[in-house]
């Protein structure tokens, strides 16, 4: 599908319910930033350098994809053309969530002299000091310097003179960082439904609208997708199928199992409410405040989206 920018970010106010509107063609919009205000949600404009420092971000890319950063990561944004945006990491550690790949779009990062392309829906992770970074994929498959393919469950160490050999790794082993990113798309998964809901405009393609329920930001595929936590992101040509009973069942796809964010047995949304195969509109998509997001470290929990279980906010 083409990312047709003029006609699904250029779109006026009035095609959502409850004062929602479109983000603009452009991308590295500053979407959440833990304990600090959504005032503080900002475009990062192309030459700017970025520290998330003691608060974890997530930014957006292309439609579908997240870029999320922990404690004390640093980029610099290099293009932010919402079909070829392109950032430099330059330490820390960051993940890409990319759901979607629109065509005639081209994702980049780059550390030092490698530049990285995401071509492939997929989960991936990046540890970069300043001698060498470390690639993991959770999902998917990433094209490295030099035609090499990182797949599913496998590593590599990338240093300034070369590759190590590439190694598997558990991608069942979750630390504090990946489980707040499962726990974000969650919330996002969440907003995507409550807003594909209350649209009553019509969607050429797929995507960014703001959600008044999640404070920020979330992503409307054009048709129907899955995050690679497993999660839901919904359309609203098809919202109103997908959330029936009978549909979102747990099945192979996603990280862990997809289905977590729409099975038909239900569970309690962190906006009140449940979802038991109705989708919901409720909450603050009136114009009220949305609820923040903890900033306090609840006990920590494994997420397991194919059993309907919702991973924590850390």
């Amino acid at each position: 599908m083409k990312l047709r920018i003029a006609a699904t970010v250029i779109l006026t106010s009035a095609m959502l319910v409850g004062a929602q509107d479109i983000i603009s063609a452009k991308a590295g919009y500053l979407n959440y930033q833990q304990g600090r205000s959504r005032t503080d949600h900002r475009h990062i404009q192309e030459g700017e350098t970025f520290a998330s420092e003691a608060s974890r971000s997530e930014i957006l890319l292309t439609p579908g994809t997240f870029l999320r950063l922990d404690r004390q990561a640093e980029i610099s944004m290099i293009a932010s053309s919402l079909v070829r945006p392109a950032f430099e990491l330059i330490t820390g550690t960051v993940n890409m969530e990319v759901a979607e790949v629109p065509r005639d779009s081209q994702i980049a990062m780059t550390w030092k002299d490698k530049t990285f392309v995401f071509r492939h829906k997929g989960l991936f992770r990046f540890d970069a000091s300043d001698e060498n970074l470390v690639v993991s994929v959770y999902e998917g498959r990433l094209d490295l310097p030099g035609n090499l393919t990182l797949k599913k469950g496998q590593r590599v160490e990338v240093r300034p003179d070369g590759l190590s050999t590439v190694a598997k790794f558990d991608r069942k082993a979750l630390d504090s960082f990946d489980l707040w990113s499962s726990a974000r798309t969650y919330q996002v998964s969440n907003a995507s439904m409550r807003t594909a809901s209350a649209y009553s405009g019509r969607q050429r393609s797929s995507l960014w609208a703001y959600s008044s329920f999640l404070g920020g930001y979330t992503f409307l595929p054009y048709s129907y997708c899955y995050s690679p936590w497993g999660y839901a992101y919904y359309s609203p040509r098809t919202v109103f199928v997908f959330t029936q009973p009978g549909y979102g069942q747990p099945d192979s796809r996603g990280f862990s199992g997809a289905g977590s964010g729409m099975s038909s047995r239900g569970y309690n949304s962190s906006g009140g409410g449940a979802i038991s195969g109705t989708p919901l509109v409720g909450g603050s998509s009136g114009g009220g405040s949305a609820p923040t997001m903890s900033t306090s470290p609840p006990a920590p929990h494994t997420p397991s989206p194919s059993t309907g279980s919702r991973p924590v906010q850390q």
